[in-house]
């Protein structure tokens, strides 16, 4: 019987002979895995006249060790003033290059500060 001799839906799962099959390959022991935080350079913003139209923009890096792989990452803002009107936004979070995440930032407000993150995976 060949590929020609069998129509699509022809055949089910009662048409297989399980013992015909052989070994089925088991997955063997991983190890440990850690997911680890780096945290990226901090950009700072000094003062500026709050929602005044001038936006400010920066990116952070944050960068896995020897041996880690970069497996997503993000930014935040430190806003340790907690004021309600700051203009405060994360444009772009991307992979950079082959083990490193890149934020970038901008603000329409006064004395903030924003870092990237990259979390990494370390293999064990």
């Amino acid at each position: 019987m060949t590929t020609e001799d069998v129509s699509n839906d022809d055949l089910t799962g009662t048409d297989i002979i399980e013992s015909t099959l052989g070994q089925v390959p088991s997955a063997s022991a991983v190890g440990s895995l850690t997911i680890v935080e780096r945290v990226g350079n901090a950009v700072s913003f000094g003062n500026q006249t709050q929602n005044n139209g001038n936006w400010l923009s920066g990116s952070s890096i944050a960068t896995c060790l020897a041996g880690e792989i970069v497996i997503g990452g993000g930014g935040n803002w430190d806003n340790s003033t907690q004021e309600v009107n700051e203009a405060l936004a994360i444009t772009d979070s991307f992979r950079e290059g082959s083990n490193s995440w890149r934020a970038v930032g901008i603000t329409d407000a006064d004395n903030d500060t924003f870092r990237a993150h990259a979390y990494c995976f370390q293999g064990g």
